[in-house]
């Protein structure tokens, strides 16, 4: 018996915004799906990460709709998140994970590692 862990990427809206100072923005959305098939309840962690800025011009933010994550930094790590997860036999629990990237509009990202590092 085992776990089983899904991945889905969920629509996701890129454009701009802002009268004065325009802003691009691009959104990531993904749910993860685990489902307990032990015939016992388990505890379950999930990590997973979002994009951390360098650059005080380009923002990244969680999205209404994203499940908070149990601890965020795990291990003193930047942008790395952790969900503490308890499953009953036969059950599946969903970790939405939802985060927008706003930078100057016009400018491209360069990202290092997955992070938003500046705006070019």
């Amino acid at each position: 018996m085992c776990n089983w862990v899904a991945i889905r990427d969920e629509a996701t809206q890129s454009g701009q915004k802002g009268l004065l100072s325009r802003q691009s923005v691009r959104e990531t959305r993904q749910r993860i799906d685990v489902t307990n098939y032990h015939p016992t309840a388990i505890g379950v962690e999930v990590l997973d990460r979002i994009p951390v800025s360098k650059n005080a011009d380009i923002r990244v933010e969680f999205l209404s709709g994203a499940t908070g994550p149990t601890i965020k930094d795990f291990e003193g790590k930047a942008g790395v998140l952790l969900w503490k997860l308890e499953l009953a036999p036969q059950q599946t629990l969903s970790v939405q994970q939802a985060y927008s990237i706003q930078y100057p509009a016009g400018r491209q990202l360069q990202e290092t590692e997955g992070s938003p590092d500046r705006a070019e």
